[in-house]
């Protein structure tokens, strides 16, 4: 068997779909990078999506990516989509590659899906002519002389990363994931309260400052993605009817929230 049979969209498929058994197990997200040319990144992805059933899939590309059910958006809306949350999230990088795109979006994967990035071959990446180094250029320069520092940067943390899934076209494909493979994770808890330790913890800190020093503000911080909403529902919900108390929540945009649809006790307010 050779290295293109290795890397078949067949094979890269049956592959994906070990790491979502486990990823779904765990309730932990995971990161797939299909790096080769553009025909094998597509083809690879419409067999992930074939054999695995990919439900409520966002795919952020500004070329069209046939995928039945999908929804599609172009990288320059990324930042309307803050809040939302959906089971898997496909970025097509093969018509630019928009970090402002990516760290808003790679927050809106749930627990238990997939971030897959399409993108050219790593090899080459630093030599990518990326299309958004126009976007990024101010007169008068031009894309020349934005470089290509992001990409090295890139492409020198993708190589070095145990976090991620690389798949690479003409290669041989990494190991299956199981789900023993994410026994590390810290705090991890598989009930219905919180999901992790830290969870619990701002739990138990937003119900101190309901019980007790109600003047004194808790500021509560955390990374894109990392459900910092969950415990202001689990909070809301549990303690909301007890005490006939009620909430407001605040955001920046006037686009509602999935991660405020949970509370049903609370009023949305919207402003800054």
């Amino acid at each position: 068997m050779d290295n293109t049979e290795l890397a078949s969209a067949k094979t890269v498929a049956s592959l994906a779909k070990s790491i979502l058994d486990s990823a779904r197990k765990s309730f932990h997200r995971h990161c797939i990078i299909l790096a080769g040319n553009q025909s094998w990144g597509h083809g690879s992805l419409q067999e992930i999506a074939l054999r695995n059933s990919l439900g409520n899939l966002l795919i952020v590309a500004t070329t069209p990516v046939a995928i039945p059910g999908s929804e599609q958006i172009n990288p320059a809306d990324a930042a309307q989509y803050l809040g939302r949350e959906f089971e898997h999230v496909v970025m097509d990088f093969y018509d630019g590659i928009d970090p402002n795109a990516l760290g808003a979006l790679s927050g809106t994967v749930s627990g238990g899906g997939l971030l897959i990035l399409l993108m050219p071959g790593l090899d080459n990446l630093r030599n990518f002519a990326d299309p958004e180094q126009h976007r990024m250029a101010i007169w008068p320069h031009g894309a020349q002389q934005v470089g290509n520092r992001f990409l090295q940067r890139l492409q020198n943390i993708i190589a070095a990363s145990n976090d991620v899934t690389l798949i690479q076209e003409n290669r041989a494909p990494p190991e299956p994931i199981y789900a023993a493979d994410f026994a590390h994770l810290e705090g991890y808890r598989d009930d219905d309260t919180c999901r992790t330790l830290d969870q619990q913890q701002a739990v138990e800190a937003i119900e101190h400052v309901v019980r007790g020093h109600r003047r004194r503000p808790l500021v509560i911080t955390a990374n894109r993605g990392r459900g910092a909403p969950a415990p202001r529902r689990r909070t809301g919900a549990t303690r909301a009817s007890a005490s006939r108390s009620r909430g407001r929540w605040t955001r920046p945009s006037s686009r509602p929230t999935d991660a405020a649809t949970g509370c049903s006790r609370c009023s949305p307010t919207i402003g800054r």
